[in-house]
């Protein structure tokens, strides 16, 4: 069997986050091949960060003092970072085949902006937007 061709991204920018994103939480390519992405954010082991991705996106505050139902708000600051940190070491290593070509993640630089696309497909994907 003849090996794939192997390509290393070391930088998540607005060049590749689309294979970065589809290296997480999976898509369709041009031809609609599927590709399922991260085992962490589909089927039942996505659970584990239903809560936290929850937090991100809507956030957890108590209604009045001593009150002990939750109200929705916007974003949980700690839940973001926590959720941030996890995509950034998912990133620094992996290997990834797409399109008849390997890709090895070994991201040391990501720029805001990506990280931010990336935590909003994340959420997305398992919060079934």
């Amino acid at each position: 069997m003849t090996a794939l061709p192997t390509l290393t991204i070391t930088v998540a920018n607005h060049s590749t986050r689309d294979i970065c994103s589809i290296y997480l939480v999976g898509g369709f390519d041009e031809e609609k091949n599927h590709y399922k992405g991260r085992p962490e954010f589909r089927g039942s082991q996505k659970q584990e960060y239903k809560d936290i991705c929850h937090r991100a996106e809507r956030g957890k505050v108590l209604q009045r003092e001593g009150a002990m139902e939750e109200k929705d708000e916007k974003g949980d600051a700690a839940a973001l970072a926590q959720l941030q940190m996890a995509i950034v070491g998912l990133l620094s290593e992996g290997i990834f085949e797409f399109r008849g070509l390997q890709y090895r993640f070994q991201i040391s630089a990501i720029d805001p902006d990506t990280l931010d696309f990336l935590t909003r497909e994340v959420i997305a994907q398992v919060n079934e937007w």
